[in-house]
């Protein structure tokens, strides 16, 4: 078992990793203040661009995703999130929403 440790009111307390040692994975969530969440979004690492269903095969349902080489958030995955969001939480003129980001 590894133990990481760190100063106390460190923010991010993590390791560097490139993709060729391990699978890198980002999951963006939204969750309202009463407890409601939109299912998770990933982006995974894979040399190839097209996302297969199996990719995510233990994941929450409705949970979605997309692939780019390096696992981050790009602005394409970006929109594809906030497509993601739209559809759960069925946004409209008439009932707006307000997203808060925070990058930690």
């Amino acid at each position: 078992m590894r133990k990481k440790i760190s100063r106390k009111g460190t923010k991010q307390v993590g390791a560097v990793t490139t993709a060729k040692r391990r699978t890198l994975i980002t999951m963006n969530l939204a969750v309202s203040a009463n407890g409601n969440s939109v299912p998770p979004f990933f982006v995974f690492v894979f040399p190839k661009k097209i996302f297969k269903r199996h990719f995510r095969s233990n994941a929450p349902q409705s949970s979605s995703g997309s692939l780019n080489k390096s696992g981050w958030m790009t602005g394409q995955d970006f929109q594809s999130f906030i497509r993601h969001f739209i559809k759960h939480t069925r946004v409209t003129k008439e009932r707006p929403v307000l997203l808060i980001m925070d990058n930690n």
